[in-house]
C-alpha cells in the first residue's frame, strides 16, 4: 500500500512541474490557457514568478516529502491546493461562474485529498 500511495502522490509532481516550468519559461504561450493578460514585463514576471513558482514549488515539496520520508511536505501541498480552491470559489461567488473553472477546482481538490491521504497512510499521523 505504501508504494501505491507514494506513486500516486509522486504522479502529481510531474504535471505540476511541467505546467509550472511551462509558465515560468514560456508564459506568453500559456496566458490564454490561464485566462489572464500580462501587460508588459511586470505582468509576465508576475505570471512566471507567482503562478509558475507556485506550481514548481508544489512539485518540489512533493518530491522532498517522498524522498526524505517527511510527509509534512505533502501536507504543505495540500494546504496550498486547498487555499487555491478557496480562492477559486471566492472568484465564482464574486466574479460569476464559468465552466472552465470546474476542471482546475476538481484537480486541486483531488491533489489536496491525495496529499492528505498520503501523509496519513505513510505514517505522518500517529
Amino acid at each position: 500500500m505504501d508504494i501505491a500511495i507514494q506513486i500516486l502522490a509522486g504522479f502529481f509532481a510531474l504535471p505540476l512541474l511541467a505546467l509550472g516550468g511551462r509558465i515560468m519559461f514560456a508564459p506568453a504561450g500559456m496566458l490564454g490557457e490561464l485566462g489572464v493578460e500580462a501587460p508588459g514585463p511586470v505582468g509576465l514576471n508576475t505570471v512566471r514568478g507567482v503562478v509558475g513558482g507556485f506550481l514548481v514549488a508544489c512539485a518540489v515539496m512533493i518530491a522532498l516529502g517522498l524522498a526524505l520520508h517527511e510527509t509534512v511536505w505533502l501536507l504543505a501541498v495540500a494546504v496550498v491546493m486547498a487555499v487555491a480552491v478557496l480562492g477559486r470559489i471566492a472568484g465564482v461567488a464574486v466574479d460569476g461562474f464559468d465552466k472552465a473553472v470546474v476542471r482546475p477546482i476538481l484537480i486541486e481538490i483531488v491533489i489536496a485529498v491525495v496529499m492528505v491521504a498520503a501523509h496519513v497512510l505513510l505514517g505522518g499521523v500517529s
